[in-house]
């Protein structure tokens, strides 16, 4: 490409591991209703909910993340912002991992 061999090899790179990052994101929230629906005996309806819970603590986690932004500083921190998310989400997906009851599944979407 325009950019080099060197350049287009590293954004081939990146590219590949964005897409299998979503790839694994999209399949954890989505097995996730199944498992509620398999080990709670859930409806489709109620375990649907665990993902409109994940969509609102999204958007309010990208507020939250664009305010302390603001707050501390222009990009000054952005290294401790991607930690607390990377926390977080280690945090839901455990929470996912090893829940026994049903309001477990809510709160590991949440985080």
């Amino acid at each position: 490409g325009s950019a080099g061999p060197a350049n287009a090899n590293l954004l081939r790179t990146v590219c590949g591991e964005m897409f299998f990052s979503y790839f694994a994101k999209w399949s954890v929230i989505g097995i996730s209703g199944l498992f509620a629906q398999e080990r709670f005996g859930w409806s489709p309806e109620f375990a649907g909910l665990t993902t409109v819970v994940w969509g609102v603590v999204q958007c309010a986690s990208m507020h939250a993340n664009a305010l302390v932004d603001r707050r501390v500083g222009q990009g000054k921190d952005e290294r401790t912002i991607a930690w607390i998310g990377l926390v977080s989400g280690l945090i839901g997906i455990l929470m996912l991992s090893f829940a026994i009851v049903g309001w477990l599944m809510f709160l590991g979407m949440a985080f």
